[in-house]
């Protein structure tokens, strides 16, 4: 596990992102599914939503506290359209310094670089179903439009060790969403 010092919470708010829907009922739990995608930007963050179908609370979710199940939202953005991913963000359950606590952190990663570039921000909406990410512009320094492809990966051997997680793409995999 990484260890994080410090995260934010706040994303800021979208103008107007964009948005896709992903088709549902494509993987086998109702809480690992992605119906719908959002991206947007200013001049502070890049913003990344995802939608569940049924929104398992990462706050209070057995299997997102469980510290044997890693449930995850990985985000990888292509800033420069050659199809391959420049940065990944991870929104985690993360090791709080050389503690045993652990708390939910969104950390950015180059792709060219081994050390995490920095961490970002995130809002949960249970009502709405949607977990948002937001990267600071300063990490991930580049024009728009960004792409994206999103993967959530629900992880319930907690229940049963001999289950895999459940994992869904969007847009489906191998496929990437454009930005703003």
């Amino acid at each position: 596990m990484a260890s994080v010092v410090a995260v934010a919470h706040a994303v800021p708010a979208a103008a107007v992102p964009v948005v896709s829907n992903d088709g549902t009922q494509d993987v086998g739990d109702r809480r690992a599914d992605i119906s719908s995608l959002s991206l947007d930007q200013d001049g502070v963050a890049v913003v990344v939503g995802v939608r569940m179908v049924e929104f398992a609370d990462p706050r209070t979710d057995f299997f997102w506290r469980n510290p044997r199940a890693s449930s995850l939202v990985e985000v990888k953005i292509d800033r420069d359209r050659d199809n391959k991913p420049d940065y990944i963000v991870d929104f985690v359950r993360a090791q709080v310094g050389k503690t045993t606590t652990t708390t939910l952190a969104v950390q950015v990663f180059s792709t060219t670089a081994i050390a995490m570039r920095c961490t970002g921000s995130y809002s949960l909406d249970a009502r709405g179903g949607w977990i948002r990410l937001g990267v600071p512009k300063s990490c991930i320094p580049a024009t728009a439009p960004y792409r994206v492809q999103v993967m959530y990966s629900f992880n319930r051997s907690a229940e049963r060790p001999t289950l895999s997680p459940v994992v869904d793409f969007a847009p489906d995999f191998g496929r990437w969403f454009p930005g703003p």
